[in-house]
């Protein structure tokens, strides 16, 4: 959506293939949470997909990864607040 909106100014005619990321980090459901941060800090990337059987079943964010590992810092706080509606 960033990538979108910075580099045009009607999305009437935009389609998806124009502005996604071609090449994908992802992870695996049951996949260490290490090695996914690492993957994300190697990709330079705040959120991957995590996909089980070719099939999107979740995101795994830079939050999360917060939450995980340094519950106290403010990005954790941050992430884990209720959403704000």
């Amino acid at each position: 959506m960033v990538r979108a909106l910075a580099d045009r100014d009607d999305l009437s005619r935009c389609c998806l293939g124009d502005v996604c990321s071609t090449h994908l980090i992802t992870a695996a459901p049951d996949e260490e949470v290490d090695e996914a941060i690492f993957r994300m800090r190697d990709g330079a990337v705040r959120r991957i997909p995590v996909v089980d059987n070719g099939r999107a079943v979740g995101v795994f964010s830079i939050g999360d990864a917060a939450i995980d590992r340094d519950e106290h810092s403010a990005l954790a706080d941050i992430s884990a607040a209720p959403a704000n509606t």
